[in-house]
């Protein structure tokens, strides 16, 4: 229980270190920074005092949702393929809300909001390609697009498992449901130390 504890702590708090290298900036990844921590935060505070926060749940996923599409539509987009890909987030965006109007409030609406991940999943793969594409970059780990979509590649393919298999957690033991959010917590913290990074590296080379 000490162990998981001290997970979930430093799975909240690592929001802050991009939090801080960002903040002269405050970029978009910034600002999803700040919005995971104050998600986080206050989810504990619900929890301990026993108030429901699904709603806070599915409001983080619908802003997570604006502001990763957005910062990676700026960074694989331009012309028209920029004006279509912003297309489809925001119809993307209204049937998520759509779909939790219908789902209620009741419960986070996890299996509406799979389908970001697997975006998420398909934008690091294009992101991937872009900086592939990109001549100019010799060393693929300066680019700041190449170590989010790493961090975001990870943290988005151990999401989209753990909502699919959700039901099954919630049916299965208590020590090993506890073990599958470990490794979520893990991978939340891989994903804003990357957030931390890329912050670091558009300081010197935006996007």
């Amino acid at each position: 229980m000490n162990l998981l504890i001290s997970i979930i702590a430093i799975s909240v708090f690592s929001a802050l270190l991009p939090v801080i290298i960002g903040y002269k900036e405050r970029s978009i990844l910034w600002y999803y920074a700040v919005i995971a921590f104050i998600a986080d935060v206050f989810g504990i505070f619900c929890h301990y005092y026993r108030y429901s926060s699904s709603w806070t749940v599915d409001i983080f996923f619908l802003l997570e949702w604006l502001l990763i599409s957005q910062y990676l539509i700026l960074s694989c987009f331009t012309g028209k393929s920029r004006f279509y890909a912003n297309i489809i987030s925001i119809l993307v965006a209204l049937l998520y809300i759509i779909q939790t109007l219908v789902h209620g409030l009741n419960e986070p609406n996890l299996q509406g909001a799979a389908p970001f991940y697997v975006f998420y999943i398909l934008g690091a793969m294009v992101a991937f390609y872009r900086v592939t594409q990109n001549i100019e970059i010799i060393q693929i780990e300066k680019s700041p697009i190449f170590v989010f979509s790493t961090g975001l590649l990870l943290y988005a393919s151990g999401s989209l498992i753990m909502i699919l298999l959700k039901r099954y957690l919630d049916e299965a033991n208590e020590s090993f449901s506890a073990y599958m959010w470990i490794v979520h917590d893990v991978l939340n913290v891989i994903k804003n130390v990357a957030i931390a990074f890329t912050l670091h590296l558009q300081k010197r080379k935006p996007l």
